[in-house]
């Protein structure tokens, strides 16, 4: 848990190349309200100064027009790893109610 609130999560986290991939890999199907969510969370306690349209955090997704920006990646990787532990979860406990 990380207990200082003045800190984006995925900072203390070494994203790796091969993070990026699963994350991605793994955003449901309505990751840009997802991430629209994170973003507010972090721009209303301060640790972002700025709101992204939805349109843009697509394109950075897609890698449109050649976008890119740090702080909707890092909002992204948390939203596909978040729905990753998520399924694993819920793989586990289905197969452990079938058994």
């Amino acid at each position: 848990m990380n207990k200082d609130n003045n800190k984006i999560e995925s900072e203390d986290r070494v994203i790796t190349p091969d993070i990026v991939f699963q994350a991605f890999q793994n955003l449901p199907h309505n990751y840009v309200k997802e991430t629209q969510e994170v973003l507010k969370k972090w721009f209303d306690s301060g640790k972002i100064n700025k709101s992204f349209s939805d349109r843009y955090i697509v394109k950075v997704r897609h890698n449109e027009e050649n976008a890119f920006n740090d702080t909707i990646c890092r909002a992204l990787v948390e939203v596909g790893l978040k729905n990753k532990e998520s399924k694993e979860l819920f793989s586990m406990k289905k197969a452990a109610s079938t058994n």
